[in-house]
Formats: structure tokens, sequence, C-alpha cells
């Protein structure tokens, strides 16, 4: 059965990453048209999202992480970046961390102190997920939750990471990680009925129009500006994330654009589940 088990990981992380990883893209190819080449912060992102964040090729990046096995360039809470001056970065990526840091608020206050003024976030944080990486997985947050907690940070723009029913997917194809033999025989029959049936399926995801339960947010954020900034592009957004292939962020089921809405370690680390 692991194989197909291997298959039924791999669609879910196809969905539930998508448009994680068509963020992070957009991001590198933003901060290599830089100059003066930015100081960029990796907090925890490892996995795919660290590969590429690794991609990036004009910037210098320094990476920390709670766990020294990771290889971090250096051992660091990311409520604690002491080594860091104030005004350290121009950039802070922040993947599938914030969840399993004990005092988020905390991680997110350190994070703002090291950016420059004008400085920018990406971060992404579960939602619509099952627990993992326990006893380390603390929070769920809503958009709501989100927009709170950055409510010292500007241009905050907040959207989901998949729709309605690419949630109800990825929440049953990774029963392929659960221990029990039922459960991962359950997410393999899943994974064919998906395939059997992948037009309604699309149909399906086309029609309903709520986005109450995605399984999780993609956050940009940037520091209010001030004497300091650097370079015309930092703390700028696009005025819509756009994909790989320079079309705004699509659904990557259905094709339609996500919903978001703007508003003017010891855990730091990405847990792969």
């Amino acid at each position: 059965m692991r194989p197909f088990t291997t298959a039924a990981y791999l669609f879910a992380n196809r969905y539930s990453r998508g448009r994680i990883h068509a963020a992070l893209r957009e991001e590198v190819r933003r901060l290599d048209g830089l100059a003066p080449p930015p100081d960029v912060l990796n907090v925890g992102s490892g996995g795919t999202f660290g590969a590429l964040i690794g991609t990036l090729r004009r910037a210098n990046v320094t990476s920390i992480d709670a766990d020294p096995s990771r290889n971090p360039d250096a051992v660091m809470d990311v409520r604690h970046m002491n080594e860091f001056a104030d005004g350290s970065f121009d950039h802070v990526f922040m993947m599938e961390v914030l969840e399993h840091v004990e005092t988020p608020r905390a991680a997110l206050d350190e994070v703002r102190r090291v950016l420059r003024p004008g400085g920018t976030l990406l971060l992404s944080t579960p939602f619509g997920l099952e627990v993992h990486a326990e006893p380390h997985d603390y929070y769920r947050f809503t958009r709501d939750g989100l927009a709170f907690l950055l409510g010292d940070f500007e241009s905050v723009q907040i959207t989901p990471d998949t729709s309605f029913v690419q949630t109800m997917m990825v929440l049953w194809l990774r029963l392929c990680m659960s221990p029990h033999r039922i459960d991962r025989a359950i997410s393999v029959t899943v994974l064919g009925l998906i395939v059997i049936f992948f037009p309604f399926v699309w149909l399906l995801d086309r029609c309903v129009r709520t986005d109450a339960l995605p399984k999780g947010y993609i956050v940009r954020a940037s520091r209010s500006s001030g004497s300091g900034a650097r370079g015309d592009g930092v703390g700028r957004w696009p005025e819509t994330a756009q994909g790989a292939d320079g079309d705004s962020h699509p659904d990557e089921l259905s094709g339609r654009p996500g919903p978001g809405r703007t508003k003017s370690a010891e855990a730091g680390h990405e847990r792969q589940e």
C-alpha cells in the first residue's frame, strides 16, 4: 500500500501548498529585482519552502531555527532574536511556523523589530488542518485573529491558501499519515474516487463559493515606512499576488482567483508532517 499512500500524500501537498509555493516564487522574483541586494531572514522555513527561498540569487539570506539538526545559520528562538539589531532585514519569510510558537504575538513583535522601515513579511499558517508535530502544535488562526496579531503592521493582506472543497480533499488525503491502517486505506480509496470523479470534483469546486474553511492563510505585511527604507521595491506589494506564470494566484483546482482581504524559535521552524 505504500506507493498509494505516497501518492495520496503528494496529491494532498499539491493542493495544500500550491498557492504558498506560488507566493514564495513571486516573492523570490521581487527580492531578486531589488537594488541594493536585500537582507532576508528565513525563520524556520525548511523543506520545499526552504528550497524555494534558496533560489534567491542576489539577496543576503540568513536562516534561523530552534532545532540545530536543521543546520540553520543561527540556532535561535524567533521570540528572542537578540543577536539581530533593530532594523536588520528588508524581508522576513515565516512559512508554517507561527502555529508552533507558544507566544505568537511575541514572535511577530520580534519580527517587526528586526525589519527595516518599509520591510516586508511573507507568512503562512494553517487553519483547517489536523493536529501535527505534537506536542508543539499550539494554535489555529482565523483571518480575524491574524489581522489582530498583525495590528502593528501595515498593508496587511490575508488570503486563503485553498478553497473549501480543496480543504476537504486535503484532510481526507492526509489520513495517509495516520498510524492506523484503516485510515491509510480510506485515504487511498478517496484518492481513487477523486481521480475517477475528477470532473465532478472540479465542478463542485467551481460551484462552492464560501471561503469559510481554508486549509490556512497566506499573509503579506510590511513595517511602516520611514527613514532607512531601502530601494523602490521594499515595502511595496504588487496589486495582485501572482503565480509563477504571471497570473493572479489560481485556485489550484478550479482556476479562479482566491478571495483575499486587505487591512491598512523555540518552535520557530516548519514542522514537516
